[in-house]
């Protein structure tokens, strides 16, 4: 807590694993001017660089990028350091950059669901749909019980068309959390987008039941009637 950290006196950290831990604790206690003020009293080490960046992103993550890219230039890198130098490029707006330090961290570490699946947004940012498809495949082939990332391949899917995987992309997220009305309602688009009306009408009429404020689901029911109409 505050005050145990408050109690530490940095000036008797001589070990850069102590130091580069008192760091990390003062940035998650939400303190990183404090966590930036002390690092810069330690030797600079990669640690420590890394610790200092990451505490600039909630004060100027354009700093704590220049900050990693120093780091990357003087010193053997790291899949942590590309993934934390991703983070605060993204967080300075440079997506594309932060892209290129996310597929630098795969190369050396490339099983980690959460780095593919943050990839894989990035590049839907970026309107590269299919790529992004490819990295959340992966992600969910690692962690097949995350809801959310079937739920996000789904997405991915539905926005080149590919109307029966996204079907089937959150169908699966469905099994996991079957309570989430957002989710139903995406099926049932892909189901209409797919000419499987009675299916997309059973999964508004789920996430009615479901949802305390049934406007989207009403507006969907509505469109698919509409549809229906020009049909008739």
């Amino acid at each position: 807590g505050k005050a145990s950290l408050d109690q530490i006196n940095p000036e008797e950290l001589t070990q850069t694993s102590e130091q580069s831990a008192y760091l990390q604790a003062l940035r998650l206690a939400g303190r990183p001017s404090d966590a930036v003020h002390s690092g810069e009293k330690f030797e600079e080490t990669p640690q420590i660089l890394l610790q200092i960046s990451l505490a600039y992103a909630d004060v100027n993550p354009r700093v704590g990028l220049d900050l990693c890219q120093h780091m990357l230039d003087s010193t053997p890198s790291n899949a942590v350091q590309f993934a934390a130098s991703a983070k605060l490029a993204e967080l300075s707006g440079e997506i594309g950059l932060a892209i290129d330090f996310l597929n630098d961290a795969l190369q050396i570490y490339p099983d980690e669901p959460a780095w593919r699946s943050w990839l894989a947004r990035l590049l839907s940012h970026q309107k590269d749909f299919d790529t992004a498809a490819i990295h959340m495949e992966e992600a969910v082939a690692m962690d097949p019980g995350s809801a959310e990332n079937w739920e996000s391949l789904g997405k991915l899917y539905s926005k080149s068309k590919q109307n029966d995987q996204a079907i089937h992309a959150f169908s699966k997220a469905i099994e996991l959390a079957p309570q989430n009305p957002d989710t139903l309602l995406s099926l049932a688009s892909s189901y209409r987008a797919s000419g499987n009306i009675q299916d997309a009408l059973d999964c508004i009429e789920k996430a009615i039941e479901l949802n305390v404020k049934p406007e989207k689901p009403l507006l969907l029911r509505a469109e698919i009637s509409r549809d229906l109409g020009n049909l008739s």
